[in-house]
């Protein structure tokens, strides 16, 4: 009875432990820009310059 309750135990999925994702990058934009934080212009690019996404290095 012992192994097969060890059996299960291996086979049973994992629980996750991480925690939950935080706020995305396009999120905190949003909320810079209803705070009045930056202006509309910085807020366009800056989502364009996330959505183009890592910088190529010369």
């Amino acid at each position: 009875m012992m192994v097969r309750f060890g059996s299960r135990a291996l086979n049973r999925p994992r629980e996750h432990t991480h925690t939950t994702a935080g706020p995305s990058a396009e999120d905190i934009l949003r909320e810079w820009l209803a705070r009045g934080e930056i202006d509309e212009d910085d807020y366009r690019r800056r989502l364009n310059a996330l959505h183009a996404g890592p910088l190529a290095k010369p």
